[in-house]
């Protein structure tokens, strides 16, 4: 598990830093490094992680129901294939990703989106 903790370290690093420091805009690698770093925040259960960065997750009710979901379905992130600017939003990005469930490889999209306030969250559907 290094290599899922190096990847939340990853991600919360970027999610702490900020995305809009001086009006700059968000770059794709960030949105990547927020992705991984929400999928590593899963796989160890962490739900201070995942309370920050994913939109909705409001109290450790949900979040542990989140998890739960993951462990009960073996869910194991593969990997991330694209990440492109959503063109609806400059500051939110469309990231492709893989995961195995139960065996099957599936693909799925997460939204990265950097607020008015720096601040990243991540909307999983």
């Amino acid at each position: 598990m290094p290599f899922l903790r190096a990847w939340t370290i990853v991600g919360l690093v970027a999610w702490s830093l900020g995305c809009n420091p001086a009006g700059v805009q968000p770059q794709a690698a960030d949105a990547e490094a927020v992705v991984r770093g929400m999928f590593a925040a899963a796989a160890a259960g962490d739900c201070v992680t995942l309370r920050r960065l994913i939109a909705g997750m409001d109290t450790d009710e949900a979040c542990a129901e989140y998890i739960g979901g993951w462990r009960d379905e073996s869910i194991v992130f593969v990997g991330i294939d694209r990440v492109s600017r959503d063109g609806r939003d400059p500051n939110a990005f469309l990231v492709r990703t893989r995961v195995r469930v139960a065996g099957e490889v599936r693909e799925g999209v997460t939204r990265a989106v950097c607020d008015a306030n720096g601040r990243w969250t991540v909307v999983v559907r």
